[in-house]
Formats: structure tokens, C-alpha cells, sequence
């Protein structure tokens, strides 16, 4: 299905959709044994769709539980990437609030595939 969706022009992308498939993923790899190991670059793809999306309180929700995984894990590149991304999506705030669709350059920022 993401596949499917990332396949088009960008300005055709229903981003509110693939938003929420992405929470699927993080809902599905959080059941697994392995999910501290994988759900910290999940989330990272979460809040960036959520971005691209629209979707604040999807946005604010993946930030508290990244956070949150990033606490027990204490893994200093991670965190890194964390504040990385938060500054990023300081920088687009602007566009959060617009609702407006994301412009080429937001989407370079904010690539969700990782």
C-alpha cells in the first residue's frame, strides 16, 4: 500500500494516508520481541509523515513516544537524530499550522523511507 501510494507525483500523494499506514507499521513492529531495536526509526518516519501530513496531534503523540522509547534505550546517535528532527520540524512549523500541501523542498526535508 505505501508502496503504491509513494508511487506518483508528489503533489498527488495522499500524505494523511500514508501517515496512518505508517502508524500501522509502528503499531505492528511494537509487538514484536525486537521493537526497541526497531520502532526508534518507525517513529522517526512517523513524525516526519505526520509532518507532511498535517496531522499535529499524530505528530505530538510520535514525538512523546519516541521520546519516551529514546529514554530507555539512552542511545546517544539516536537522541542525535531526535533533536535533529525536532529542529527540522521547528524550522517547517509554520507549514504544520497552514494545512497547506508540503512543498518539494519540505518533502526533501522530511523523507520518510529509511
Amino acid at each position: 500500500k505505501i508502496t503504491k501510494e509513494c508511487d506518483k507525483n508528489p503533489a498527488l500523494v495522499n500524505w494523511r494516508n500514508l501517515c496512518s499506514l505508517q502508524k500501522e507499521i509502528v503499531d505492528l513492529v511494537s509487538q514484536m520481541i525486537s521493537a526497541q531495536l526497531l520502532l526508534f526509526r518507525e517513529y522517526n518516519s512517523l513524525v516526519n509523515l505526520s509532518q507532511l501530513a498535517r496531522n499535529e496531534t499524530m505528530l505530538k503523540q510520535a514525538l512523546v513516544d519516541w521520546e519516551e522509547l529514546l529514554k530507555k534505550l539512552n542511545v546517544e546517535r539516536a537522541w542525535t537524530d531526535f533533536n535533529l528532527c525536532k529542529d527540522k520540524l521547528d524550522d517547517y512549523k509554520s507549514c504544520l499550522k497552514t494545512k497547506n500541501p508540503p512543498t518539494d523542498q519540505e518533502i526533501m526535508q522530511f523523507l520518510w523511507l529509511m
